[in-house]
């Protein structure tokens, strides 16, 4: 799990083709005795801030989830919910052609 920070684009090599990236801000893994205790239904994790500041294909980005802050166990936790309006947000993203090799950021499917 992480928290989208930025989007970028890159070159990663020599050629002339670039890749769409995200850099996110890591949590850390779920709490496992609340996870085992709610039957896998509550997730609570700890953000992991600068420390876990990682660069990400942005296709391997799978669902858009809300991490709510609640303080437990005397740490700033955060719990994950679906977000609202997750599904419609993936309709309008970044979208690659991979016929002609194109790139573009356009909500027209």
């Amino acid at each position: 799990l992480g928290e989208v920070r930025y989007f970028i684009e890159c070159r990663l090599d020599e050629s002339d083709s670039t890749e769409a990236l995200t850099i996110i801000s890591l949590y850390s893994l779920p709490h496992p005795d609340l996870l085992h205790h709610s039957l896998q239904t509550y997730i609570s994790c700890v953000h992991q801030g600068d420390a876990g500041v990682v660069a990400v294909n942005i296709k391997s980005i799978e669902a858009v989830i809300a991490m709510i802050p609640k303080v437990q166990f005397g740490e700033n936790r955060f719990y994950m919910a679906p977000c609202p309006g997750g599904a419609i947000a993936y309709l309008d993203g970044y979208i690659e052609n991979e016929q002609e090799g194109t790139q573009d950021s356009n909500s027209n499917m």
